[in-house]
């Protein structure tokens, strides 16, 4: 091996830094020492750092595995920005743009080539990658590649083709959340040579963590986002939650933004970048926003919904005080939330019977004869074919995430997004609009009979259904859609890309489909665990930091002293002046009206209102106060 220069020249050229962090110089070490390698860090503790600084040092060029195009082409624009040449390889681009770039990797100094999973099972992929001179292959969010990681991906598992196709090249395989079981697929699935596992520690004490029980939940997000000052994340479980809150902020002159997959890419990067330069103050998202985003002054991240797992939870918070400043954590749920969480979770593990009629319905819906369809791709409306079928979305998903990961069917990268209609026009507009006998009337007319809540939020609608109801032909909806965007009168959100399904193998008889009964249990296990996890977290009354890193063996653990449970928000005994600051609070309160329960535990601080709802208790049974319904009042005497 030539190394170039030695690491803190390295660092101070490139970086201007002065030194490493953590176990960041240890990593470096181990694979300037051409061992595989299995770095485990926290989110922000800088995993990018520890393949691009090595690979600076060899000569070569390092490929890195990457499971999200915002996230290659974050890190592509970082190094550029530095100087250093990488590009990526990706669907975005075009056939043509991405031979030119696999030449230059070839010919050129280029130094770092981001690659989708899907890329580098390319054979045209594959033969070029023999003819460049590789020093390192980086596996970023290696978690994705295990049935026990919480976003699996199936892509992932054909990544030994590293070991098997392109020598005895380093890997370092990289992660923020690993269990033990993950480390140990990681392992498995990449053929790594007794590799060294590093790992720092997933604690971060500048970090307040808290568990609020929320049925107001809209309130309780303005309540904690007036008093935190800085950057904000506002993490949402699906899209029309994303609007809501976005709405309610921005009309409490919150600078805002809302960002989910359905908004086109470029408009994606333009909100991210004005966040990133504190122009917008609170970005509203779900969790395809923060990967690989590197912003250090974030100081309140909000979870207005359960996450599916722990190891999402962890990985978002983390990205809250990056630059060791006080930040804050709030994790927001009620009852329904714990229902849909049990929901989402039951409807994700389809039994081995409903997987054969999904794969059978799907071969009907997109009229494939039997034995039909082998190395061929077809357009795939889910949207339809959900609504034909009675079958859901978190159901379809698993089916076929389990269908591609036994080589029947591969599922293009933007699956399961959708087209999307808002109609923004005012009423007054619209009523005059509705007079009128134009395209733009007809198609408005349309939606407004077809599709509930266009007023209030963006809907998913079927371009190819709305087209062939209105005897239109494709071109005309297209034509009659820019008008009305024109005309301010919709608001149209394209999906990333078309939906489509390719058949591995020929249309097969549901008999002659083979799973493997074990892993598919172990896999659906590993939901069932995770599920349990997230549930036993909100619920529990011990110090969240200690239950966040016994989750990923970090045994021994001391209580954080910084969130809501050590700071007693489960207490309920309290000292004598504070019954009396509590008791002089509410009766000035309720002097003038009665109040909301909850609004009255609001004038405390989160930790001490289950002591103000003791007081509160305490005054009606003196008959200083009564409660009636959810409400609380002075008692007339």
């Amino acid at each position: 091996m030539v190394l170039q220069e030695d690491i803190t020249t390295v660092l101070k050229k490139y970086w201007a830094y002065d030194q490493l962090r953590g176990i960041q110089g240890d990593i470096i070490t181990s694979i300037l020492n051409c061992n595989d390698t299995i770095g485990l860090m926290a989110t922000g503790a800088g995993k990018s750092l520890c393949y691009q600084l090595p690979a600076l040092m060899m000569d070569g060029i390092c490929i890195v595995v990457s499971p999200l195009i915002a996230l290659m082409e974050d890190q592509e624009q970082s190094l550029t920005s530095r100087g250093i040449k990488a590009c990526s390889i990706h669907s975005g681009k075009s056939k043509k743009r991405q031979d030119e770039l696999l030449d230059n990797c070839i010919y050129g100094d280029f130094k770092f080539m981001f690659l989708s999973p899907e890329k580098l099972n390319s054979e045209v992929v594959l033969v070029r990658l023999k003819q460049m001179k590789i020093n390192l292959f980086a596996v970023d969010e290696a978690h994705c590649i295990s049935q026990w990681g919480h976003d699996f991906r199936p892509s992932y598992l054909k990544l030994n083709i590293i070991k098997e196709n392109l020598g005895e090249i380093p890997v370092i395989a990289l992660t923020a959340t690993a269990t033990q079981p993950v480390i140990e697929d990681i392992v498995s699935y990449l053929e790594l040579t007794k590799p060294k596992i590093l790992k720092s520690s997933f604690s971060r004490p500048n970090i307040s963590i808290s568990v609020v029980r929320s049925n107001r939940k809209l309130r309780d997000v303005l309540h904690y986002i007036s008093r935190v000052s800085g950057s904000k994340i506002i993490y949402a479980r699906n899209k029309r939650h994303c609007h809501e809150i976005n709405s309610m902020l921005v009309k409490n002159g919150v600078q805002s933004a809302v960002y989910h997959a359905d908004i086109p890419i470029s408009e994606r990067k333009k909100r991210q970048q004005k966040w990133l330069n504190s122009e917008i103050n609170c970005m509203v998202c779900t969790s395809a926003f923060g990967m690989g985003i590197d912003k250090s002054d974030v100081r309140l991240v909000i979870h207005h919904d359960l996450p599916p797992s722990l190891e999402e939870y962890i990985q978002e918070i983390g990205r809250a005080g990056r630059d060791g400043e006080r930040a804050y954590a709030v994790l927001m749920y009620n009852n329904y939330d714990l229902q849909e969480l049990e929901f989402h979770y039951e409807n994700s593990i389809p039994t081995i019977k409903r997987i054969k009629d999904i794969y059978n319905e799907i071969g009907k819906f997109l009229n494939i004869p039997s034995e039909g369809g082998a190395g061929q791709s077809f357009k795939f409306n889910s949207e339809a074919f959900i609504q034909k079928t009675n079958t859901n979305k978190i159901e379809l998903k698993s089916a076929l995430q389990t269908l591609e990961k036994n080589e029947y069917l591969r599922v293009n990268a933007s699956f399961l997004t959708s087209d999307r209609i808002k109609i923004v026009a005012s009423k007054s507009v619209l009523n005059n609009l509705l007079q009128l006998d134009s395209d733009v009337a007809k198609l408005v007319k349309f939606l407004l009979r077809n599709y509930e809540g266009l007023l209030y939020s963006h809907i998913s609608v079927s371009l190819e259904s709305i087209w062939k109801k209105l005897s239109w032909t494709e071109l005309q909806l297209k034509q009659v859609m820019l008008k009305a965007e024109k005309m301010e009168l919709i608001d149209y959100m394209n999906s990333d890309g078309d939906e489509s399904l390719e058949y591995l193998t020929e249309r097969l008889p549901v008999a002659n489909l083979s799973f493997d009964a074990r892993a598919l249990k172990a896999f659906y296990s590993a939901k069932r665990t995770r599920f349990e996890k997230m549930v036993d977290y909100v619920v529990s009354m011990e110090c969240r930091a200690i239950q966040l890193l016994e989750y990923f063996d970090e045994m021994n653990a001391h209580k954080c002293q910084v969130c809501d449970v050590c700071k007693g928000a489960f207490d309920t005994a309290f000292s004598k002046s504070e019954f009396a600051e509590g008791k002089d609070l509410i009766l000035s309160a309720l002097s003038k009206s009665s109040m909301k329960v909850d609004d009255l535990l609001n004038l405390w601080p989160l930790n001490k209102r289950n002591k103000l709802k003791s007081i509160a208790e305490n005054l009606a049974e003196q008959s200083l106060i009564q409660f009636s319904g959810n409400k609380v009042s002075i008692r007339k005497q």
